[in-house]
C-alpha cells in the first residue's frame, strides 16, 4: 500500500514546497521502516520529477543543474526550492499588483 502511495504521490496545490518535500520524506521513512530502503538520492529524484514547469530552469541550469555533485543533497534541494518558490510567489504578486495598477 505504501509503495502504491510512493508512486502515485503528487504535489497538493495547497502545499508549499517545504510541506510537499516533508510529505515525501515521511513516506520514504515509513517505507524504510517496513524494509524498503529509500535513499536520499531517490527522494531528490522524486522531488525533481514532480516539479511544475515553473521550476524547469531551476532543474536544468539555474541553481540545481549547475550545482556540483556533492552539493546535490536533499537538504540543499529543499533550501533552494523554497527560495525559488519565494521568488516565484513574489513575481506573481508583482504581476498582480502591476495589472491592478494598469486597470485603475
Amino acid at each position: 500500500m505504501l509503495q502504491k502511495q510512493w508512486f502515485a504521490l503528487g504535489k497538493d496545490s495547497k502545499d508549499d514546497m517545504a510541506t510537499h518535500i516533508a510529505k515525501i520524506r515521511d513516506l520514504a521513512h515509513r517505507l524504510t521502516v517496513l524494509g524498503d530502503q529509500i535513499p536520499d538520492s531517490m527522494i531528490v529524484t522524486k522531488v525533481l520529477m514532480m516539479l511544475s514547469t515553473q521550476y524547469q530552469q531551476f532543474v536544468t541550469a539555474d541553481q540545481w543543474g549547475s550545482a556540483s555533485e556533492d552539493q546535490r543533497t536533499l537538504t540543499n534541494l529543499t533550501s533552494r526550492l523554497t527560495m525559488k518558490e519565494t521568488r516565484i510567489n513574489l513575481q506573481q504578486e508583482n504581476s498582480v499588483l502591476t495589472a491592478e495598477k494598469t486597470t485603475d
